[in-house]
């Protein structure tokens, strides 16, 4: 019997081709990973169509066919349901897709952020003084300074440096919003859990490579985020261009952001569904995806250290972020 390309558990990456070797007459429907206990269906490991599911980024070949599938990846992570019940354990590629589909997504959206907050920005400086000859004053400096350096100040501003007038010495101020803070900051108990828990890592053996992956995907409500405020800010350029406004109401429409006021207004609100949404990820991920016998126990532990990181971090969000509300 001639050996497929996938012979290793999905989990634990056990090799199971001396148990493909002992079969004689069919091949059975389900098996026993012999290292890591985990019940899996043979089709899983012989069937790569079934391992590489069609709109999954990882199985795309073509850097055309990757652009489009990044955002069906996506779409599919926004509904954790989804997304496992089209991808398994096995049709994972190499660790570093699932990094690449993060860093760039992230970094499409920055480009784009970038290029429209850079096109709204040039239209204020020479919609008033011509194009040969614009007035370049304090609060237009100002302005080229932002859509060269800072794309997303509204929304979500970069680390910046401030110095205090009364300490002398540099401090790093953020001003992002809560729900961002509180996001990045749960995302790290999962994490945690998955390192150090005895189910995970010495019972279940799952591999490393699958927490990484679990962090990527389950990193779409940052993409989401960042998208919603690219669209955002290209609504307000093109809303200020097709109605052009003068003087001080068009450089107010470049500061304008609701997204980022909303998410100010409803600071608890807008961080509660973005923690909320990682809970559901990770449920998902543990008890179907990894398909932990004590999946539910690993993930109220998860979410556990999640929401007490999260607490004490807010908590100091006063001396360590700036204010928030």
């Amino acid at each position: 019997m001639s050996m497929p390309r996938t012979s290793e558990c999905p989990r634990c990456g056990y090799d199971l081709s001396g148990e493909i070797e002992r079969w004689r007459d069919a091949c059975p429907l389900e098996g026993v990973c012999s290292e890591c206990g985990l019940t899996l269906q043979w089709r899983e490991v012989l069937r790569d169509r079934l391992v590489r599911p069609r709109g999954f980024y990882e199985a795309a070949t073509k850097r055309g066919t990757k652009s489009r599938w990044r955002w069906v990846t996506l779409a599919w992570a926004l509904a954790p349901s989804v997304f496992w019940r089209r991808v398994g354990m096995a049709s994972f590629g190499p660790v570093r897709l699932a990094v690449f589909w993060l860093v760039g997504v992230l970094l499409w959206l920055f480009v784009a952020a970038s290029l429209t907050r850079a096109g709204h920005a040039m239209w204020i400086l020479y919609a008033d003084a011509g194009l040969l000859q614009p007035r370049l004053d304090r609060l237009e400096r100002d302005l080229a300074y932002h859509l060269t350096l800072r794309p997303w100040t509204d929304p979500g501003r970069w680390i910046y440096y401030w110095r205090s007038r009364f300490e002398g010495d540099w401090i790093v101020l953020l001003d992002w919003p809560l729900c961002l803070v509180a996001g990045l900051v749960f995302s790290l108990g999962p994490i945690i859990v998955f390192l150090v828990s005895p189910t995970t890592r010495r019972v279940a053996k799952v591999r490393l490579a699958h927490g990484v992956r679990a962090l990527a995907y389950g990193s779409a409500w940052l993409v989401l985020l960042a998208l919603v405020w690219w669209i955002e800010r290209l609504t307000l350029f093109v809303r200020d261009a097709a109605f052009p406004r003068t003087g001080f109401w068009r450089r107010h429409a470049f500061f304008e952001t609701p997204m980022h006021e909303f998410c100010q207004q409803y600071a608890l609100l807008t961080s509660l569904a973005v923690v909320a949404w990682q809970a559901w990820w990770w449920r998902v991920t543990v008890v179907r995806g990894w398909r932990l016998e004590r999946g539910v126990a690993v993930w109220r532990a998860m979410v556990a250290v999640g929401l007490l990181l999260t607490i004490l971090v807010l908590l100091q969000s006063r001396f360590i972020f700036g204010v928030f509300v």
